[in-house]
């Protein structure tokens, strides 16, 4: 039977962490169905082969369930269509959206999550409260992990610190091939390392790191925002062996009662979704997905009252990709001007604000891995810096000592590293001296 319901394209939205596996894309739909509530359909892209597309696939529920039940009868209600892009964002999308669309040329994107760049600052001022002048940088051999690559050295370049070696490692390289790679980076003087990878492959970094003597007293290891963040998902071996005195760092989340129920809430539908996966826990990526779709269903519920416009006229050209030959509505700005400079204060993530489409940094945390878990030791904002305490109103506590909390270094120290070694395995400098009666002259 035909569906007599009146659809119209509204807008084309992405909300994106560009970390590759945490990305999902948003398009949305409205339609009258000739009841008191007006529905909103909502595609949503994500990659539900992945740890972190199940945990924003259970946020995503919760919070259009939760924006429902705060609703009165009679107003905007969004059903959502969950497709899995299979790792393959391009082809998913092309059943929605066009697989041509990018972030530079889609003037409706909003990015809900932070990129990657935003965490270099904070990086770099561990390096300078250390006083290291030089660190090598390992990093995936993807987009995601190149992406990163020039915003740590314009950080560094800041404090005078130089990026030594830059090592690329494949998300197929054997255990062999990366405990190769360790060994060249172990003949260098650097002893400061600045891991950018995703959990599956730090983990057999770090057990290599351990086999060729490199998680000893000397080294320093940074681990950036997407490890520090999914630590649940990286074995507790693996941690307990091979990552001790590991520094991170991962964006702040203050606790709350409304966090905390949540939290509750969201474990309990998660085991009810995925009963096999015990070890997954939220995360900050689910809760930046529950606060986008709660700003996405109010900006949606802001706009819906507007009486809906008529579609502009679909372009019939010839070679046109899905979404070209689509037509588009006027209601599209009118929801982009309504979701590109608001908040949420505070969301479950504590202040989510966007500006100009991005979403603003909030204060990033400083870790020590110990044990089976990890240490708070420290934070940093930009505005203030580092600091061992953070003020509620998440600001850094203004003391004169800018140090971070005691570190328990690898090899279970308490000393800093001081950031290089003469390597003993590389080649020695062998100096001869004449024995002829010559030695004045060489001199």
């Amino acid at each position: 039977m035909h569906n007599p319901r009146c659809r119209f394209l509204i807008i084309f939205i992405q909300l994106v962490s560009i970390i590759g596996f945490c990305h999902y894309v948003i398009g949305i739909r409205g339609e009258d169905n000739n009841t008191s509530a007006v529905k909103v359909d909502v595609g949503i892209i994500l990659d539900l082969e992945t740890d972190v597309g199940k945990v924003m696939h259970i946020s995503i529920l919760l919070a259009l369930a939760d924006y429902h039940a705060n609703t009165s009868r009679g107003a905007i209600r969004i059903v959502p269509h969950i497709r899995d892009s299979k790792k393959d964002d391009v082809e998913a999308a092309s059943d929605a959206t066009s697989p041509l669309l990018t972030v530079k040329e889609n003037p409706f994107f909003i990015r809900g999550a932070l990129p990657s760049s935003s965490q270099t600052k904070a990086i770099a001022a561990i390096v300078k409260n250390y006083n290291w002048r030089e660190v090598v940088v390992i990093y995936e051999k993807t987009p995601y992990g190149t992406g990163i690559l020039p915003y740590l050295t314009d950080a560094f370049l800041e404090i005078n610190t130089l990026v030594s070696y830059r090592s690329g490692i494949s998300p197929s390289a054997n255990d062999d091939q990366i405990l190769r790679e360790l060994y060249k980076l172990k003949t260098m003087q650097t002893r400061v390392f600045i891991v950018h990878l995703q959990e599956n492959l730090a983990s057999h970094l770090f057990l290599k790191a351990k086999e060729a003597g490199m998680m000893n007293s000397g080294y320093a290891w940074i681990i950036t925002d997407v490890l520090t963040s999914l630590l649940d998902l990286v074995d507790t071996s693996v941690i307990e062996s091979s990552m001790q005195g590991v520094l991170g760092v991962k964006s702040y989340v203050p606790r709350s009662n409304e966090l905390d129920m949540f939290t509750k809430r969201w474990r309990k539908r998660f085991r009810e979704e995925y009963p096999d996966m015990d070890q997954v826990e939220l995360n900050v990526f689910g809760l930046w997905a529950y606060d986008s779709i709660t700003l996405l269903a109010q900006a949606v519920e802001k706009v819906g009252t507007t009486a809906i416009p008529k579609l502009k006229k679909p372009d019939t050209r010839e070679n046109l990709t899905d979404l070209d030959a689509l037509g588009t509505s006027e209601v599209g700005s009118l929801l982009i001007d309504s979701m590109q400079n608001t908040e949420l204060k505070p969301g479950l993530s504590g202040d989510f604000r966007i500006v100009d489409r991005e979403l603003q940094p909030s204060p990033y945390q400083i870790v020590n891995i110990i044990g089976k878990g990890e240490k708070i030791v420290g934070f940093w904002t930009e505005k203030d810096g580092i600091s061992h305490k953070l003020k509620m109103n998440g600001k850094t506590a203004k003391t004169n000592n800018k140090q971070l909390g005691v570190i328990i270094w690898p090899g279970e120290s308490t000393i800093v590293p001081r950031g290089w070694e003469i390597p003993t395995s590389g080649k020695k400098l062998r100096v001869g001296v004449p024995d002829n009666g010559g030695l004045e002259q060489f001199i």
